[in-house]
């Protein structure tokens, strides 16, 4: 089962893990300029989740969490 709902993230490319990596690795990601294209793609294929409490804040979707980082997606991206 944890096979089939990874496949529904197959369109994620190196940049996207490289932004996943960081979320992994450190718990967050800081949006920038350079990086907001990214985001929203992320963003809009559900692989990263938006919060709207007393802040805006972000996290992994847990499908995305259980698949292992492709070793190709380099250090991570802030």
């Amino acid at each position: 089962m944890r096979v089939k709902r990874a496949n529904l993230f197959r369109w994620l490319v190196q940049e996207d893990w490289q932004v996943l990596r960081a979320f992994k690795d450190h718990g967050q990601f800081t949006p920038t300029v350079e990086n907001r294209g990214i985001l929203k793609r992320l963003l809009d294929g559900r692989a990263l989740l938006q919060y709207l409490n007393a802040r805006k804040w972000y996290d992994l979707n847990p499908i995305v969490e259980d698949i292992p980082v492709p070793s190709s997606a380099g250090a991570p991206a802030t």
